[in-house]
């Protein structure tokens, strides 16, 4: 979201400027209707799945929202900050780990993947 709001602004002036509120926007109604799911996310709503990202702003030295919250997510929030993720009305990330997948189970998947990947692309030599 920050590239999407300073990116533009690296050009010469633009007339109407892209607001923080804009970008959030795109993220999330915008996003959906692009992808033709704006009668089911994107917002809030009666009727619409409940995908909520809850984040924590002000808890570290890089966000300390005074003025404007959305702003301050667009802005200077990270990855990191994300505390609990609801897709669909289910939380998927409580606390920042992910509730869906054994992600220990996954890292020993993904690295015995890797290592079969390797070996097959050091025989095409």
């Amino acid at each position: 979201m920050k590239l999407s709001l300073l990116l533009p602004r690296i050009r010469e002036p633009q007339p109407r400027p892209v607001t923080p509120l804009d970008v959030l926007r795109m993220a999330t109604i915008d996003g959906a209707r692009a992808l033709g799911l704006d009668d089911v996310i994107g917002s809030l709503e009666p009727g619409k799945r409940a995908d909520v990202t809850l984040v924590r702003l002000g808890e570290n030295a890089h966000s300390m929202p005074i003025h404007d919250l959305v702003t301050e997510l667009v802005l200077c929030g990270r990855a990191a900050d994300v505390a609990t993720v609801l897709v669909d009305g289910g939380i998927v990330v409580n606390e920042g780990a992910v509730t869906t997948v054994d992600e220990d189970a996954l890292g020993v998947e993904v690295r015995r993947r890797g290592a079969a990947l390797g070996d097959r692309l050091r025989a095409l030599d």
